[in-house]
């Protein structure tokens, strides 16, 4: 009898096993945790191979400095990093034209920008065509009334510093000046 009641009790522990191990739900949870597992392995290699190209990508822009500097607020990228501030001017006098006051404000001080939007930045100074304009200076003679603009680049051994002198009986900005400096201001306000 004790012999029957082990053969018994092995008996159904063996049927318990089998139930469990051919239990769908029990294969399928298995599963779903391996697929799991696998799928955050595939993300954290893509990510660590992402890093690495970036990486190796941001390289090629690390010489690449932009300096767009207005009368009212500057855009740098200097080493891979963005800077931006404004000025806000105050006047005591309402209807003067000579400011009494200005404060400076930091916006972005320097933030990591990616290869994608360093190689972005470039393109946009080779479709302006900026580096390629004749002249320096622009715009009203020094001895008129003026606002400043300017805009600064240098890369890949190459340097161009323009300057635009902004008033309406003058010469308007040439499009090459004009189309990366707004290419520049498009690009601070999406980040």
């Amino acid at each position: 009898m004790f012999i029957k009641k082990i053969h018994f009790v092995a008996l159904v522990m063996g049927l318990s096993f089998l139930l469990v191990a051919c239990n769908p739900k029990t294969n399928t949870n298995n599963e779903t945790q391996n697929e799991q597992n696998q799928q955050a392995q595939q993300t954290q290699e893509k990510e660590n191979k992402e890093d690495k190209t970036n990486k190796e990508d941001k390289t090629k822009y690390m010489d690449l400095f932009v300096d767009y500097t207005t009368w009212k607020s500057s855009i740098k990228i200097n080493k891979g990093k963005l800077y931006y501030t404004s000025t806000e001017y105050e006047y005591s006098n309402p209807v003067s034209g000579t400011p009494s006051d200005s404060r400076v404000h930091t916006h972005i001080d320097g933030k990591e920008l990616s290869a994608k939007d360093l190689q972005m930045i470039t393109e946009k100074i080779m479709a302006s065509k900026f580096m390629s304009l004749e002249k320096n200076t622009y715009g009203a003679d020094e001895n008129q009334r003026y606002y400043p603009y300017m805009i600064k680049v240098k890369w890949n051994g190459q340097e161009k510093e323009v300057h635009f002198r902004s008033n309406p009986q003058a010469e308007k900005a040439p499009q090459a000046f004009k189309t990366l400096g707004d290419e520049l201001r498009k690009f601070v306000e999406g980040k």
